[in-house]
């Protein structure tokens, strides 16, 4: 129990918790000890001691898949990379199927080119599903969403992605990865200014977060506030701010349930209705996004998906919503962003999930939770609210025609 506290204090890496930690890791008789104290390691502030790496090191011999899933938590975020960690990395792989994405995601960090060959072997693991459970067809699609958050380093890999997809299973998870990956080429871009004074909607987007009513109002509804403002412009603005939030916590669900892609057609529906909007296309998106999680869900991946059922109800199913509106639909953007940010902090509604999470994800705090779904809004809606380009339109565009251009090749 004390190592668990330890755990979500975060401690310094100090030579009295080092050392303690370490004693613990010693006890061969208590899995859960050795277990616990990893995760402490795994969750030190700052950055990792050369003695700590060294420690993760022999800890991937463990027999407990979560010590060394912990261990690969650590080596992961020693700084800076270390070339000299991939080849221990890579042998890892070869032993150790329970954490194969774990360890890529370690060896994406150190070794990057080598990373991107092993990725896209492991995402050719899930163009089929199987009839009953498969560790690789699992950590296939893991592998595919993890070449989502790589952004324009994987660049590189787009023609592979773009083959693997035609007859996959997957087709959902890599065409999200794909619009991960175009959609951080287009940020890094050089646009023209834009002309003309900024929009309403621009100044609420690029406002700093209000001040909190009073010291009992949480993180959670201090961003609803600010989000509301900002909704408060039209329907295509509600949308697209709900699936921002969306897009930033889906991965949740893909790395607890990646032989479940409702959540990514359910996202798929929604940007369906953004490119195109209609009775027919509104309808659909409700639909797909609908999904109701088991309460047996890991409490990030049940909220992620809470958030999603919430934020589709964003969407009118008749015609556009006018300013002069009934709070319906911002009372769906409230809970599709309160539903994203517990999400990031792991939390479960009070009524919420029973399960418990299958992977060595990495929590925010509430405050932490609410700035990194602002700073998704403001990455995803600026630019269309500015007019230099459509996080969604232009993106879709831009995948089919490369889609076209590798068929071409064929």
């Amino acid at each position: 129990m004390t190592l668990a506290v330890m755990a979500k204090l975060r401690p310094r890496p100090t030579a009295a918790v080092l050392r303690a930690v370490f004693a613990c890791l010693e006890d061969k008789r208590e899995g859960e000890v050795r277990v616990r104290a990893a995760q402490v390691l795994s969750r030190l502030q700052g950055g990792i001691p050369p003695r700590v790496r060294d420690v993760a090191l022999t800890l991937l011999g463990d027999s407990q898949v979560w010590v060394r899933r912990f261990a690969l938590a650590v080596l992961e975020r020693v700084t800076p990379p270390e070339a000299g960690l991939a080849v221990p990395l890579e042998e890892h792989l070869l032993l150790d199927d329970d954490n194969r994405t774990e360890t890529l995601r370690a060896l994406w960090v150190h070794a990057p080119e080598r990373a991107l060959r092993l990725l896209i072997e492991e995402a050719g693991n899930a163009r089929e599903r199987p009839s009953e459970r498969s560790i690789l067809f699992e950590s296939g699609v893991r592998a595919i969403f993890l070449l989502g958050t790589c952004g324009v380093k994987a660049a590189s890999v787009v023609p592979d992605l773009l083959r693997l997809r035609n007859g996959s299973w997957a087709q959902v998870f890599i065409d999200a990865a794909l619009d991960d990956i175009l959609r951080a080429e287009f940020r890094g871009r050089t646009y023209p200014p834009v002309s003309g004074a900024p929009s309403s909607l621009v100044e609420a987007l690029r406002a700093e977060l209000p001040v909190p009513t009073s010291a009992a109002e949480r993180p959670a509804d201090v961003l609803v506030r600010w989000a509301i403002e900002c909704a408060g412009q039209g329907t295509e603005a509600r949308v697209r701010m709900a699936l921002a939030a969306i897009r930033r916590v889906v991965g949740q669900w893909d790395d607890e349930h990646p032989e479940d892609d409702g959540p990514r057609r359910g996202v798929a529906a929604m940007e369906d209705w953004l490119c195109a909007p209609s009775d027919e296309a509104a309808r659909r998106a409700r639909r797909e996004s609908n999904l109701v999680p088991s309460q047996m869900s890991a409490p990030a991946a049940f909220s992620a998906s809470w958030s999603l059922a919430n934020g589709s109800r964003c969407i009118p199913l008749s015609g556009p919503v006018s300013l002069e509106e009934s709070d319906t639909y911002d009372r769906a953007l409230r809970a599709c962003l309160s539903s994203a940010n517990r999400a990031l902090s792991g939390s479960a509604w009070s009524n919420g999930a029973f399960g418990t999470s299958t992977r060595a994800q990495e929590q925010l705090s509430p405050p932490e939770g609410v700035r990194a779904l602002q700073r998704a809004i403001q990455e995803e809606v600026l630019p269309w609210a500015l007019g230099t380009w459509d996080p969604v339109r232009d993106v879709r565009r831009e995948r089919s025609r490369l889609d076209a251009s590798v068929c071409s090749t064929r």
